[in-house]
């Protein structure tokens, strides 16, 4: 997983017109689901099952199932990052917003690149593919980690403001992230997916033993060559493969104009991955991947920074509440003595 460098996108560069329209919008978020266990309704009247807790041994039964029976699954969560570029271009009169966020979401990551217009809309289509082809979908907004989901929350258009201008790309990705896989779900462009927390990785953490063993093979896509060393260790019976990503432009002087890595990548996969539990860890690349592995066949589950945790490393705010009140987020027996978080 990409340890994300802070960015600060300079407002200046975007026109006040555009950050208002955003920061409305925003505002309505709050008005029109003021709690988490609003949204949680909106999906269920939409017909789908929402496992809103990230713990949750539903989530693991779903993707052993899969592993069991050998069935092509794919697990994709959408964050703010995945907000930026999904919805490019989507929502009316913020072009130039657009255009900063989705740049800025790439410039974040290992593997990037110069993105150009027409590559931002074709990365948009294939992240979009991604999650109508998800088994189970990760958003946001239906579990927070220090609110309860009754919780309501009411904020005024300058008070939104004032939160979009602090930090323009990341509050601008979460709230559309959060307002556009509902949507997508509303208008049943997810067919058949359970909807759960975007956090649904510490479910697959807890029970990571669980779920080696009712695999053939494990896959690791992930920048953390440690991880697979940490795998082999523990299920020495086991296929430990991996993909290492994230690498490929750290001895270049500027990225590449095109996204070669993704080609990269799909060259890598094996061809038949039926049974084959495949941990993503990409950034926002790792939903593109997870579609690759599902085509394969393959049982593909997008863990994102759950990597860190593994290899003992704390990345995100999120990880001090994990260690807090999940203390059995990592399986005991992989690395608990290496791990301080």
């Amino acid at each position: 997983m990409t340890t994300y460098k802070r960015y600060q996108t300079p407002l200046t560069q975007i026109p006040e017109d555009e950050l208002k329209l955003v920061a409305q919008f925003i505002r309505s978020e709050f008005q029109s689901y003021p709690s988490d266990n609003a949204r949680i309704k909106a999906y269920e009247k939409a017909g789908y099952s929402v496992i809103s807790n990230p713990e949750s041994d539903i989530i693991v039964d779903l993707i052993i199932d899969a592993l069991e029976e050998q069935k092509p699954f794919s697990v994709v969560r959408i964050g703010d990052g995945e907000g930026n570029l999904m919805t490019y271009l989507k929502y009316p009169n913020t072009p130039v917003l657009d255009q900063y966020v989705a740049r800025a979401i790439i410039t974040m990551q290992e593997d990037s690149f110069e993105a150009s217009k027409l590559s931002l809309l074709l990365i948009r289509d294939l992240m979009n593919a991604s999650a109508r082809q998800a088994d189970i979908l990760g958003v946001r907004g239906i579990w927070g980690a220090y609110r309860s989901r009754d919780d309501e929350r009411h904020k005024s258009f300058d008070d939104c403001m004032t939160l979009l201008k602090e930090e323009v790309r990341g509050k601008s990705g979460l709230f559309r992230a959060t307002h556009y896989t509902l949507n997508l779900c509303q208008r049943g462009d997810v067919r058949g997916a359970t909807v759960a927390s975007a956090h649904l990785y510490i479910a697959v953490l807890r029970q990571l033993s669980k779920l080696v063993e009712s695999s053939k093979a494990i896959l690791l896509i992930t920048s953390h060559k440690e991880c697979a060393d940490i795998f082999k260790e523990r299920w020495p019976h086991k296929p430990i493969h991996l993909i290492l990503v994230g690498n490929n432009s750290k001895n270049q002087t500027k990225p590449p104009k095109q996204p070669k890595f993704l080609l990269r990548l799909y060259k890598n996969l094996p061809c038949d991955l039926q049974g084959t539990l495949c941990l993503v860890g990409s950034g926002p690349w790792s939903e593109i991947y997870c579609s690759y592995v599902k085509e394969r066949g393959g049982v593909a589950v997008d863990i994102g920074s759950g990597f860190d945790i593994i290899r003992g490393a704390s990345t995100r705010p999120i990880h001090n509440h994990i260690q807090k009140n999940y203390p059995d987020a990592l399986p005991p027996d992989i690395t608990r003595e290496q791990c301080s978080y």
